[in-house]
């Protein structure tokens, strides 16, 4: 579904009339609210609810909202709206992580690239779709698809029987384990902490294309079937570096990992605020293999190494939570940046890109 929903939501926003800064906002605001209701959420898996269940509800949650969401009368109800419902469907996310990271831990066959890859070839799939529906019929009809969506999701969770893709085990509630010496839950080690910071903020560097991209390109001439191509060049590439070297776990490769992927994101926003053409855009979206894939490979495995047992869950919340976190803020800064600048937005984007890289590098180097 966020396939549909990342490209193409912030253009049907701009078609209601809503200006750079109230699209900032609304697209930040769920991101927000999910950094504080995002690792409760999954805690939740540590000890109590089945991931399955807990996806079945929020799918059904997101679908009620996203199916009286073009009803809405006014900035304001249509503020709440979108982010009650975009909370619901973007909280659960880190739980797929959670059972992925834990099954790879009972069987070293399976590789976490190869895994997800199948992720994000459903995303270009349905970014490619979605482009041409958009294009044939209209940006309108982007909530009721999501709509459909999100009660899918609904359907297929509780259609998972236990057991049926992955161990029993891991469809359940995790045991949580003591770790610490006296039977407690052990601390989240403290450079963790900064790791989670700097990651963030390296991710948050993504806020102007993820939340104002699209909206860019229209504004250059680029038609609906362009944008679902240009994204999903990107996840193309995601795709081959998933494959290819999604099964590594040492930490010094991750680390390698994430300053290639930082340094990228650098020369990419670079470059992106220069106004490139499509053709230019085409090329430099494939930057995302390095910025984003090689980027997120390196700092699952980091947070895989540095996460207690008991705690893994939680960690992978605060993960989540730390670049929703960042990504938010840095989102409501892109709207005016963007009304003010346009497309050399991309520049404003490079300071953080730099920050987390220093961050990372500080928490790898603490002991």
């Amino acid at each position: 579904m966020l396939g549909l929903h990342q490209p193409f939501f912030p253009i049907w926003l701009a078609t209601r009339g809503l200006s750079a800064e109230q699209i900032g906002l609304i697209l930040s605001v769920p991101i927000f609210l999910r950094a504080f209701v995002g690792p409760w959420i999954t805690g939740l898996a540590d000890r109590y609810i089945a991931p399955r269940h807990l996806l079945a509800v929020v799918g059904g949650l997101a679908g009620c909202g996203w199916l009286v969401m073009p009803f809405s009368p006014d900035f304001p109800v249509l503020l709440g709206v979108v982010t009650l419902t975009v909370t619901m469907m973007l909280a659960p996310i880190p739980l797929g992580d959670v059972i992925t990271l834990d099954a790879l831990r009972d069987n070293p066959v399976l590789v976490y690239g190869r895994l997800r890859v199948w992720g994000s070839i459903a995303f270009m799939l349905v970014t490619l779709l979605a482009g041409l529906m958009v294009s044939w019929l209209d940006v309108a009809v982007v909530p009721a698809v999501m709509t459909v969506f999100c009660f899918g999701t609904t359907a297929v969770a509780l259609w998972m029987r236990t057991g049926m893709f992955i161990p029993a085990r891991h469809l359940k509630p995790v045991a949580a384990e003591a770790d610490g010496p006296d039977g407690s839950l052990a601390p989240v080690p403290k450079r963790l902490y900064l790791f989670l910071l700097g990651t963030g903020l390296v991710g948050s560097s993504n806020a102007v294309l993820n939340g104002f991209g699209p909206v860019l390109w229209v504004q250059q001439g680029i038609l609906s079937w362009q944008i679902g191509v240009l994204t999903a060049c990107s996840v193309v590439v995601e795709i081959v570096v998933f494959w290819r070297l999604g099964g590594s776990r040492d930490v010094g490769k991750a680390y390698r990992y994430l300053m290639i992927g930082g340094a990228a994101a650098i020369v990419r926003w670079l470059l992106m605020g220069l106004a490139p053409d499509v053709i230019g855009i085409g090329i430099l979206q494939t930057l995302h293999a390095l910025s984003f894939a090689l980027f997120h490979l390196g700092a699952l495995a980091m947070v895989a190494a540095l996460a207690p047992v008991a705690r893994r869950a939680h960690v992978q919340g605060l993960f989540s939570a730390a670049s929703a976190l960042m990504f938010a803020l840095v989102t409501v800064l892109a709207g005016p940046l963007v009304q003010a600048w346009g497309i050399k937005a991309y520049f404003g984007m490079i300071p953080f890109a730099v920050a987390g890289l220093l961050l990372i590098m500080l928490s790898h180097h603490k002991r």
